[in-house]
C-alpha cells in the first residue's frame, strides 16, 4: 500500500466475516436505501505486516480515539474512528471512485474530506499508532472496552488471506458457483481454525510460540530420554550430547524465554515431549490416531491413540509407535540384504519414504485444527491425514525444492534423528520410492473447505492392475 491516503470500499462479505469475531467491526450496508454507501479511509498504519484502515463517520465529538475532519471554514463535518479500524487484505478492498458519485454535493464533500486527510497524514498515522499500542501493548482498560480487538482481527485477516485469497478458491470452484463456494468456506472458518494462521504469514512458525502460562513440568522426561538415546545412535559425538536436560531442551528449541524472562516450554517442546493432558490445554482439538485394519470383518485389528492414558500421548512417542506398525504391513517387503557381509540391512527406500511421509504429516499439521492427525494402515493402502493445508501451493510442494513446514522446530527435532528433509525434497523422495517398488503413484490432496491434507499411498502394484485389465 502507498502511504498516500485514499478512500476505499471494503468487500461486504469480508466485513461480515470479521463481525463473527468482533461485533465492534463497523457494519457496511451498500444496499441501504436513501443512504450513501459507507466506506473506509485508506491505510493509516502498517503493523505486523497488516494494512489497517479506519472508517469515516459522521460522529463529530473529539475523543482520544478519533481525528475530527473539518471543512475549509473550520467546521467539524466527520471523524476518522481509529477505535474501529480493521486489518484488510488487498483482495478485499477497492479504491472509492469519487467521480462516480451522482450527487455533486456529495462528491464535493468526499473530495474535501480526502484532501483534509492527505494534508494531515502525519497526525493520522500518529493517532492510529497511539490507539493500536494502547490496546495491544499498554492494555488500557477503557481502550480495550471500546476498541476492536486488533489481535483477533489480525488473526482472522491472516486466515482469510491464507484460505480465501492465496488458495484462490474461486479458481477451483465450478464455473457457475465460485461465489457460493467462497461464501461457504468463509462461513466455516471458526476461531479455532484461524487462531494459528497468522503465524503462517511470517517467518516464525506456529511451534516457535513460547507458552508463558506453562511450566517445565509439562514434559515427560522419559520421552526425552528416549529421544536423546536415539540421537546418540544417529548423531554420535554430537556437541549437545553431554548437556543437561534443560540446556539440551533450550538448544533443541523446546524451551524459550517468556515475557516474564523465565523459561517456559515452546509449542514444539510441548507437542514433542509433553504429556497429552498438558498438550490439550493449549491445543483442545489435539488428537493422534493410528488405525490398523487388515480384516474386513473387524473395525480395527490394532489402534494407537493419544487419549488412551497408556502412554505419553506426545508426537515423539506416537511417531515411532506408528512407524513400527506401518513397516509391518504384509505388503511391505524387507529384502534380505547384508551390510559388510555381517549385518542384515533392513532399511529400504520404502522405509525411508514412510518416515518421510510421517514427518511431513507431523511437521505440516495445524494442531489447533479439528479432527486431529490420523493414520490409516489398511492391507492395500496407507493414508496419512492431518489438519491444515500446505503453507505453499500444492503444486510447489509436489515439484520439490521449496520447503515451508508449519512446524519447523519439530521438523528440526526429527532431522536430528536423520528423519525428514528440510530442502523440499521429501515428497519427491516418496514418489520415487513408490515408483521404484512398482506401487501405484501416491496421491496428495487438499480439502480446503475442511482445512485438511491427505496422502494416499497405494500398496497395489501397477503391474497387478495392468494384468487385471488384460483379462
Amino acid at each position: 500500500m502507498d502511504k498516500r491516503l485514499d478512500f476505499f470500499q471494503v468487500d461486504a462479505a469480508y466485513i461480515a466475516y470479521l463481525l463473527k469475531y468482533d461485533s465492534r467491526v463497523p457494519k457496511v450496508d451498500y444496499s441501504a436505501v436513501n443512504a450513501h454507501e459507507k466506506f473506509l479511509c485508506g491505510i493509516v498504519l502498517k503493523v505486523h505486516g497488516h494494512d489497517y484502515f479506519a472508517p469515516i463517520s459522521s460522529f463529530r465529538t473529539s475523543q482520544r480515539t478519533n481525528i475530527i475532519i473539518k471543512d475549509i471554514n473550520g467546521k467539524d463535518v466527520a471523524s476518522i474512528r481509529f477505535s474501529f479500524m480493521i486489518p484488510v487484505p488487498p483482495g478485499a478492498i477497492t479504491v472509492k471512485r469519487i467521480a462516480d458519485e451522482p450527487s455533486a454535493k456529495y462528491r464535493n464533500l468526499l473530495n474535501m474530506e480526502l484532501q483534509y486527510c492527505r494534508r494531515n497524514a502525519n497526525a493520522i498515522y500518529s493517532r492510529a499508532k497511539f490507539v493500536y499500542e494502547a490496546v495491544t501493548i499498554k492494555k488500557d482498560p477503557l481502550m480495550l472496552k471500546n476498541c476492536c480487538d486488533f489481535s483477533t482481527l489480525e488473526t482472522a485477516c491472516a486466515a482469510y488471506t491464507n484460505i480465501i485469497l492465496k488458495k484462490e478458491i474461486s479458481d477451483n470452484a465450478s464455473p457457475d458457483k465460485p461465489a457460493q463456494q467462497k461464501s461457504s468456506i468463509i462461513d466455516q472458518l471458526s476461531i479455532g481454525k484461524i487462531k494459528p494462521m497468522i503465524c503462517d504469514n511470517g517467518e516464525k512458525t506456529q511451534d516457535m510460540l513460547v507458552l508463558d502460562d506453562m511450566s517445565l513440568n509439562v514434559f515427560d522426561y522419559e520421552s526425552l530420554r528416549h529421544y536423546r538415546n536415539r540421537m546418540k545412535v544417529n548423531r554420535p559425538g554430537h556437541v549437545w550430547e553431554m548437556l543437561e536436560d534443560i540446556e539440551f531442551l533450550q538448544k533443541l528449541g523446546a524451551i524459550g524465554i517468556g515475557e516474564d524472562e523465565m523459561m517456559h516450554p515452546t509449542a514444539a517442546g510441548l507437542l514433542m515431549f509433553g504429556f497429552e493432558y498438558e498438550i490439550t490445554r493449549e491445543y483442545p482439538n489435539y488428537f493422534l490416531d493410528y488405525q490398523e485394519n487388515y480384516d474386513v470383518d473387524v473395525r480395527f485389528t490394532d489402534r494407537i491413540y493419544s487419549t488412551s492414558g497408556e502412554w505419553s500421548g506426545n508426537i515423539f512417542d506416537f511417531f515411532f509407535k506408528a512407524y513400527n506398525k506401518l513397516i509391518q504391513n504384509p505388503k511391505i517387503k524387507v529384502p534380505f540384504k547384508m551390510k559388510d557381509g555381517l549385518t542384515r540391512l533392513d532399511d529400504t527406500p520404502i522405509h525411508e519414504a514412510l518416515r518421510e511421509a510421517l514427518a511431513n504429516c507431523v511437521s505440516n499439521a495445524d494442531f489447533y485444527g479439528e479432527r486431529g492427525l490420523v493414520i490409516r494402515n489398511n492391507i492395500d493402502e496407507i493414508i496419512f491425514e492431518n489438519p491444515g493445508i500446505f503453507r505453499i501451493e500444492l503444486r510447489e510442494a509436489l515439484s520439490g525444492g521449496v520447503s515451508s513446514p508449519r512446524n519447523a522446530v519439530i521438523l528440526k527435532m526429527l532431522n536430528l534423528l536423520n528423519i525428514g528433509e528440510r530442502t523440499g525434497s521429501g515428497i519427491p523422495l516418496i514418489f520415487k520410492a513408490w515408483k521404484g517398488e512398482g506401487f501405484n503413484e501416491p496421491v496428495y490432496t487438499e480439502q480446503i473447505e475442511i482445512n485438511r491434507c491427505f496422502l494416499s499411498l497405494s500398496l497395489e502394484k501397477t503391474s497387478d492392475k495392468q494384468a487385471i485389465n488384460k483379462r
